[in-house]
């Protein structure tokens, strides 16, 4: 893939993105991608940060282990 087009509500001072309500195959996305652009959808809610939990661990089967969530305020990304 050479171009992904990542929708976000905002960029922080820090640099860390706010992704929007439509994260989908962002992660897979940008991983593949050679080049990205970002978006700016400011119609999104900036009450989108910290919602998300975009999770980088999961292995291929069959060497996949659980996600250790046990609560609903586990954060696993």
């Amino acid at each position: 893939m050479n171009i992904a087009v990542i929708e976000v509500t905002g960029v922080l001072e820090d640099g860390r993105l706010i992704p929007s309500s439509a994260v989908g195959n962002n992660k897979t996305w940008i991983e593949q991608a050679d080049h990205i652009i970002l978006e700016v959808n400011s119609a999104q809610s900036a009450g989108l940060e910290g919602m998300h939990d975009i999770y980088y661990g999961t292995a291929l089967p069959p060497n996949r282990k659980p996600i250790q969530i046990s609560k609903p305020t586990d954060r696993i990304g």
